[in-house]
């Protein structure tokens, strides 16, 4: 076990951070709480509660492949959810810049409906920057856009009219270089108690932090102390209370949790804990993406040292020592064809896993009841992609809009295979989406 205090750590996000503050979610045996309100909502018909929807049911799943893959998760805003190109790899798909941000339109009839699908290219709309984003958030009504390769932010203002978001005119840029010459590269973008974003771009070691209306002020840059950084780079991450959560990166090595506290300055070395989840034991390797819950924390494994070997799921409680209270299991419970994911949503109760195989092109979709025993076969819900007629896909990360979870694209597994993405029914009637802020 390795634990100290260090002075900053980097982390790669691909799919923001879930929070609950007060929500009591579904049962099985009882309606989902709706999301209407007020005295002219209707009363719910008790002959047709509001129930999770079945996994294996395939009228529940759609699919769409319009827009080619090397896509992640990104943030939902109440009606759009977005997608962030992280790569500018995906063969049928030439063609396509590696800026591109892909928006989808909830309130669509159908999930292949091409005028429900809206991009914006910055590489040529904006001119000036240019390469992949691997971290966005909903910064009140902004959808902020982390700077990557050139460390130019995009910021959009989702109360314009929604046909102007393909419009390079309706983005603001800040090039956080202006503060520094090693701000780029960030991939992770979390809250901030009280209001604002923190930025971290891993082991470059420069995060930024952001707390104002105008875009060209309100910023803070860190200044950490490099030679305090032992851990290896991070992958997303939570905001519980005051204290930022950045969660274990892919790594065969090591799998790095941390942990600062946001009442200390983001580049002192008191303010950082480190822990290498990998100390738990050599199989948890390859431990790459965070879940937050109303209790736990929980961490997806993509692959195993050990080809044989099953994934995990990880948790651990939101408080104690990071070395404190992990818990682990196999996720082939009810499949043992099941391998590899990256990241997932949350919507209340149960956490829908992000396939993302390896060594296999079985795409199995698995949803973990979190109500129930982590080890309890019945806490366990999975369906073959290939059953579904769903091609066999990469996926990272996932978002939940109060009745759907969505599947970014993100590589196909077949030759001759289009990425594509998912969508999957979980709820006939909307409920309350988590809020993605502080818990």
């Amino acid at each position: 076990m390795r634990r100290r205090a260090f002075g900053f750590l980097g982390i790669l996000v691909l799919a923001g951070c879930s929070v609950v503050l007060g929500l009591d979610p579904p049962g099985y045996d009882e309606p989902a709480p709706s999301s209407d309100s007020g005295p002219e909502a209707e009363a719910p018909d008790a002959a047709e509660p509001n129930l999770p929807g079945r996994l294996d049911d395939p009228t529940r799943w759609s699919t769409y492949a319009g827009n080619g893959g090397s896509y992640l998760a990104g943030p939902f805003d109440g009606r759009f959810v977005y997608f962030l190109r992280a790569a500018d790899f995906d063969g049928p798909d030439a063609g396509l810049t590696g800026s591109r941000i892909l928006r989808y339109d909830t309130t669509a009839a159908t999930f292949d409906e091409p005028s429900a699908w809206l991009a914006f290219d910055p590489e040529t709309a904006i001119g000036g920057t240019a390469g992949p984003h691997l971290a966005a958030i909903m910064d009140g009504p902004w959808l902020v856009v982390a700077g990557y390769q050139d460390g130019v932010f995009l910021r959009y203002d989702t109360r314009l009219n929604p046909n102007d978001f393909s419009f390079g005119s309706s983005w603001q840029t800040f090039n956080a270089t202006t503060l520094n010459a090693g701000a780029v590269n960030y991939n992770t973008a979390l809250p901030l108690n009280g209001g604002g974003t923190v930025y971290t771009n891993s082991t470059a070691l420069v995060p930024l932090t952001h707390k104002d209306e105008s875009f060209d002020a309100g910023w803070t840059v860190g200044t950490p102390d490099a030679a305090a950084f032992e851990c290896a780079a991070t992958a997303e991450g939570a905001c519980i209370g005051t204290q930022t959560y950045l969660g274990p990166s892919a790594s065969a090595a090591t799998a790095c949790l941390a942990r600062w506290d946001q009442t200390k300055p983001i580049g002192a070395e008191t303010s950082w804990e480190a822990f290498d989840v990998a100390a738990l034991g050599e199989e948890f390797a390859y431990v790459h993406g965070t879940i937050a819950t109303a209790q736990h924390l929980y961490f997806t494994q993509y692959n195993t040292k050990d080809a044989s070997a099953p994934v995990k799921l990880l948790r651990r409680p939101h408080t104690g020592a990071l070395d404190a209270g992990w818990e682990s299991q196999p996720t082939n419970v009810k499949n043992p064809l099941t391998r590899g994911f990256i990241g997932g949503a949350y919507d209340g109760r149960f956490l829908y896993l992000a396939p993302y195989p390896v060594g296999t092109q079985n795409t199995i979709f698995t949803r973990f009841d979190t109500q129930g025993g982590l080890a309890d076969p019945a806490s366990w819900d999975i369906v073959v992609g290939a059953a579904l007629a769903i091609p066999s896909t990469r996926y990272w990360g996932a978002v939940f809009d109060g009745q759907y979870v969505y599947y970014p694209a993100y590589a196909a597994l077949g030759a001759e295979q289009q990425p594509t993405f998912v969508r999957f029914k979980a709820y006939d009637q909307k409920i309350p989406v988590p809020p993605a802020g502080c818990r």
